[in-house]
C-alpha cells in the first residue's frame, strides 16, 4: 500500500470498501512493485507491511502520518498501538485503493475486525480480470480472521470463479458458508409471476438461471444428444441444387408460404461463409427450411446481387439480414441500389443505439435475444424442420462459453455462420418483431405465437426460380417464363415504372 511506481491499475464498478461511514464505492485498486517497505507490528500482535509514503490516519487528533514518520506509541486504526517499526524488503505486491468516495477513510489489511469486502455480480465479470483482482486482493483481506468477504450474484455457467467458491462451500470442501434466495422466496412472486416471466424472458432455461440459482453448463452444445439424433433424422437431400452446389432448394415456391429469408455475411476470403435461409412459417408449430446458400468466397457485392436474386426467387419477402461489419454493405445496396422495401429492422436499441438502422443489430443484448428465442422454438417445442445436415451438424457445435456468449466450438474448420443466419431466420417470432411485420392470429400457452398471418399490402409479385435455373441435381432444364401473381411481399414496381405507365417518358 501507497507510493507505486511500476504498477498496474483495475477499475472498479462491482465492489464497495467498509469506511468510518459505512460501505463506500471506490473507482479502482493499484497494485504495484516496491520492495522497500516497513512493517508496523502492534501490541494486539497484528502486523501491517506498507510502503513508507502510505498515508495513516492517527486517532489522537484525526490527522495523517506516512508510515515513515509514526513513532512507537502512535494509536491507528481505531485501537491499534505501534509497538515496533522494522525496515524490510520483499517482492510482495502492494495495494491502494482509488478514490473511495466521500474522500472517506478505509479499513486496510484485515487490521480492524469489522473489516469486509463486498463482491457483487462475480459471475459475469471478465474471466481474466477477476483471476487478477482475486490474486492479488484476496490474500490481504484474508490475511485477518476476523475479516468478511461476502459475494452475490446470480448463476452464469460453471466455468467461472463465483461458480467454484459457491459448489466449493455447498459440498463443504472449502471453509467458505453458502446462501441461496430462490424466485419464490420473494414476496409478491407467485406461479402466476413465473409464468409471465419465462414467456417474456422466452424459455425455462433462462428462467432458472436468473431466478432459481441454477447452475447451466458452461461449454454444453445447443443440442444435446437426443435433440441431434431427432434432428438429423428429418434432414434430407435437397430437390434441386443450382450454382455449383452452393443454392440447395428442398421445396418449390407456393402461394401459400409465408417466406423468410435470413443473411449473414462474410467477407469471401475462404474462411467464414456467407449463408442465406429461406423458412416457410405457414405452419409454426412444423417451421420448415426451404432453401439454403452457401459460400465462403464471394464478395460482399456480389453476394448482394445473389442475395437480391434469390429474395426475387422467392416472391420478395421480409428479409432479417445482420448489419454488422460487411452485412452494413448487403442491407445499404439492397435498399438504395434494388430499391428493396421489405428489410427487418430490430436491436438498435437493444444495442444502445438512438436511431434505428435497417436490418438486425448484432449485439451482446440482441445475440442473447436471438439464441434464447431459437432455442425456445428448436430444443423446447421442436417446431423447427431443419433440412441442411450441415447446419444440424454446426448446430450441435454451437456452445456456451463461460463468460455466457455462445458461438462455434473453437477448432479448425468449426463455424456458426449456418446458426446466425437461423438465428436471425427465427428472430422474426421474437415478440417486438413479430407484431410489427404480421397479424398474430393465436397465440399458445405461453404466449408466443401459434399462427400468422401477413399483412395485406396490395399486389405482390412472385417468380419461380426453376424458371431461370437448371437444376444440376437431375441436370433438367426449364424454359423461360413471366412471373406470376402469387407470394407475400409489397409491391415492388417503382415510381419510375407507374409514371411511365401514365405516359411519361424519360429525358433524353
Amino acid at each position: 500500500m501507497a507510493d507505486l511506481y511500476k504498477h498496474k491499475t483495475f477499475k472498479n464498478t462491482n465492489f464497495e470498501v467498509l469506511t468510518d461511514d459505512g460501505f463506500k464505492d471506490f473507482k479502482g485498486i493499484i497494485v504495484g512493485d516496491n520492495k522497500d517497505k516497513l512493517k508496523l507490528t502492534f501490541k494486539s500482535g497484528k502486523f501491517v507491511t506498507c510502503t513508507s509514503k502510505h498515508k495513516i490516519t492517527l486517532c489522537s487528533n484525526g490527522t495523517y502520518k506516512y508510515a515513515s514518520e509514526l513513532n512507537v506509541g502512535d494509536i491507528i486504526y481505531g485501537d491499534e498501538e505501534v509497538t515496533s517499526i522494522d525496515a524490510i524488503q520483499n517482492d510482495d505486491k502492494v495495494y491502494e485503493l482509488l478514490h473511495v468516495a466521500d474522500n472517506h477513510r478505509y479499513y486496510a489489511n484485515g487490521i480492524l475486525s469489522n473489516q469486509c469486502l463486498i463482491l457483487d455480480e462475480l459471475a459475469f465479470i471478465e474471466p481474466h480480470l477477476v483471476e487478477e483482482f482475486w490474486k492479488s486482493v484476496y490474500p490481504i483481506v484474508s490475511s485477518s480472521k476476523k475479516s468478511k468477504i461476502f459475494i452475490a450474484s446470480t448463476a452464469n455457467g460453471t466455468g467461472n470463479l463465483f461458480y467454484k467458491l459457491y459448489t466449493g462451500a455447498e459440498s463443504g470442501e472449502t471453509n467458505w458458508a453458502c446462501d441461496k434466495i430462490l424466485w419464490n422466496e420473494i414476496p409478491g412472486r407467485d406461479e402466476r409471476w413465473k409464468e409471465d416471466t419465462i414467456n417474456s424472458i422466452g424459455s425455462i432455461e433462462a428462467f432458472n438461471q436468473e431466478f432459481n440459482c441454477e447452475f447451466l453448463d458452461s461449454g454444453e452444445s445447443s443440442l444435446n444428444e437426443e435433440l441431434f439424433a431427432r434432428l438429423m433424422q428429418r434432414t434430407q437431400e435437397p430437390k434441386f441444387v443450382f450454382d455449383e452446389g452452393k443454392y440447395l432448394l428442398w421445396d418449390e415456391p407456393s402461394s401459400d408460404g409465408i417466406y423468410i429469408v435470413s443473411v449473414d455475411t462474410s467477407e469471401g476470403v475462404g474462411a467464414d461463409y456467407s449463408v442465406v435461409h429461406v423458412f416457410d412459417y405457414r405452419d409454426l408449430t412444423n417451421i420448415k427450411q426451404v432453401a439454403t446458400y452457401c459460400d465462403n468466397t464471394i464478395s460482399p457485392y456480389n453476394f448482394t446481387e445473389k442475395v437480391y436474386e434469390i429474395l426475387q426467387h422467392w416472391g420478395n419477402p421480409l428479409a432479417c439480414i445482420e448489419r454488422n461489419n460487411c452485412g452494413a454493405q448487403v442491407v445499404d445496396n439492397l435498399s438504395r441500389h434494388h430499391g428493396y422495401e421489405n428489410i427487418v429492422c430490430w436491436g438498435a436499441s437493444a444495442a444502445g443505439r438512438a436511431k434505428s438502422q435497417l436490418g438486425i443489430i448484432a449485439h451482446t443484448n440482441t445475440k442473447h435475444k436471438g439464441v434464447t428465442n431459437m432455442r425456445y422454438w428448436i430444443n423446447e417445442l421442436e417446431s423447427v424442420e431443419i433440412r441442411d445436415a450441415n447446419l444440424v451438424k454446426e448446430l450441435r457445435d454451437f456452445i456456451r462459453y463461460p463468460n455466457g456468449t455462445w458461438a462455434a466450438k473453437r477448432g479448425a474448420g468449426n463455424h456458426d455462420d449456418r446458426v446466425m443466419s437461423m438465428i436471425w431466420n427465427l428472430i422474426i417470432l421474437e415478440d417486438e418483431v413479430v407484431k410489427k411485420y404480421f397479424e398474430i392470429v393465436q397465440l399458445d400457452k405461453n404466449k408466443k405465437p401459434l399462427q400468422i398471418k401477413q399483412f395485406d399490402f396490395g399486389i405482390k409479385y412472385f417468380m419461380n426460380p426453376t424458371s431461370i435455373y437448371s437444376n444440376e441435381k437431375t441436370e433438367d432444364s426449364f424454359d423461360n417464363t413471366p412471373p406470376i401473381l402469387i407470394g407475400n411481399a409489397m409491391n415492388q414496381s417503382s415510381d419510375m415504372d407507374q409514371l411511365m405507365d401514365m405516359g411519361f417518358k424519360p429525358l433524353q
